[in-house]
């Protein structure tokens, strides 16, 4: 191969690195909906199987997801803390579903199941056995 030859391989491997890098730089596809402000409506879980909800604690709670990877969560109107957070897609048997990693943890786990079971409704789950679903609703 002449000197051409080689230039023309090298720029097409170099267009290829920069358009798999601009890929890479974009982050994770997040799920249609994700992104924007839930508010709590109930928990069901824990060892002894029972269910809280902001009436039976007297707490409320909102949690709000950007497209830039951040998070906050609410507790009556207070943020402690914004965490990063990624999605990773899963298949699941009823249709997609998500792993959300907070960094650091932002509910009981750093690794939460979420799922979207309609436009307005968001469900974290634990990732354990005696842990807890958490169910969301679209703030208005």
């Amino acid at each position: 191969m002449d000197r051409t030859g080689v230039r023309r391989v090298l720029a097409a491997a170099c267009a290829a690195v920069a358009v798999s890098a601009c890929e890479l730089g974009r982050g994770p596809r997040l799920p249609t909906g994700l992104v924007g402000t839930w508010s709590w409506v109930e928990a069901t879980g824990g060892i002894t199987g029972q269910t809280t909800t902001p009436e039976s604690t007297g707490s409320e709670m909102a949690l709000i997801l950007s497209s830039s990877g951040t998070a906050r969560l609410l507790r009556s109107g207070v943020s402690p803390r914004v965490v990063s957070y990624r999605v990773v897609e899963m298949d699941g048997a009823g249709g997609p579903v998500w792993e959300i990693r907070f960094e650091p943890s932002l509910l009981a786990f750093e690794t939460q199941t979420a799922t979207l079971p309609r436009h307005d409704e968001l469900v974290l789950t634990d990732p354990c056995c005696d842990g807890f679903m958490w169910r969301f609703e679209r703030a208005r």
